[in-house]
């Protein structure tokens, strides 16, 4: 995975899928329906240090990774 998207679970976990249609899929069935940075792709170099920073989980077709957060602080990241 090259480029990515994130999106707020009901929870407000962070969750990135890929971007493509794989994505989709992914996105339609876990049913997120907030998305983070205007929806835009996002680089995984930049996935993988909000998720090893915040917390979250990574979607991928055949595989889900689940990142414990680094530090005990609140979560401020907003919809940018």
């Amino acid at each position: 995975m090259r480029f990515g998207k994130f999106y707020r679970d009901n929870n407000g976990a962070l969750m990135a899928v890929p971007s493509s249609n794989t994505g989709s899929d992914l996105v339609e069935r876990l049913g997120l329906s907030r998305p983070l940075f205007h929806d835009r792709d996002v680089p995984a170099i930049l996935i993988q240090a909000l998720l090893a920073e915040f917390g979250g989980q990574l979607h991928l077709a055949i595989s889900v990774s689940r990142f414990k957060p680094a530090t005990k602080r609140p979560m401020v990241l907003s919809a940018y």
